[in-house]
C-alpha cells in the first residue's frame, strides 16, 4: 500500500477513536460518573452538547449533538472511502460537491430563523451525513497531497533542513 493511503487510513483510525469516545461517554458515565463527565468535557469545545439535541444512549446523551454525530460519522466514512478510492489516483472533487452536501444541514440549521420548528434528532443526524462524507473525502485528498509533498522532500522533516529553508 502506498504511504499516502496509509497516512489517510491511519488518520481514519484516529477519527474512529474520536467518534467512539463520543458514543462511549454516556456508557462510561453509567459505570464511572466522573470518568464519563471527563470524557464528555473533552467534546465540549467541538459541540454545544445540548441534551435536547443529542441522541440518548444508556442513561445519558452522546458527547456531541445529533448533527455533530452525523458530521463525524460521515467524515470517518469519507476518510476511509477517500483513502481507498481517491488518494493517489489523480482524482479530485469539485468544491460544488461540498456546497450541495452542506445544503440540507444548512437548511435545517436555518429553520429557527425562518420561524419553523427544527427537526428531530435522527433526521438531523441523517441530513449531516452527506456534509461529513464530502468533508472526509476532501480531507483524505488533502492529507494524501500533504503526505506526497513531504515524501518528495524528506529534508522537510529535519530541523536542520527546515532552518536552512528559512534562511533562504
Amino acid at each position: 500500500m502506498r504511504g499516502s493511503v496509509l497516512a489517510v487510513l491511519a488518520t481514519g483510525v484516529v477519527a474512529v477513536a474520536f467518534v467512539l469516545g463520543a458514543v462511549a461517554a454516556p456508557l462510561v458515565a453509567d459505570v464511572a460518573p466522573r470518568a464519563g463527565a471527563l470524557l464528555q468535557s473533552v467534546y465540549a469545545p467541538v459541540c454545544h452538547q445540548m441534551p435536547s439535541r443529542s441522541l440518548e444512549l444508556g442513561q445519558g446523551n452522546l458527547a456531541v449533538c445529533a448533527r455533530c454525530t452525523g458530521l463525524y460519522l460521515g467524515g470517518v466514512a469519507g476518510l476511509f472511502v477517500g483513502g481507498v478510492f481517491l488518494v493517489g489516483r489523480g482524482r479530485r472533487l469539485h468544491a460544488l460537491w461540498l456546497a450541495v452536501a452542506l445544503a440540507p444541514t444548512l437548511l435545517d440549521a436555518a429553520t429557527p430563523w425562518l420561524g419553523m420548528s427544527g427537526l428531530a434528532n435522527v433526521p438531523r443526524l441523517v441530513l449531516a451525513l452527506p456534509a461529513g462524507l464530502v468533508a472526509g473525502l476532501l480531507l483524505a485528498l488533502a492529507l494524501g497531497d500533504l503526505y506526497k509533498s513531504f515524501a518528495l522532500s524528506p529534508e522537510a522533516f529535519t530541523r536542520q533542513g527546515s532552518l536552512e529553508n528559512l534562511d533562504g
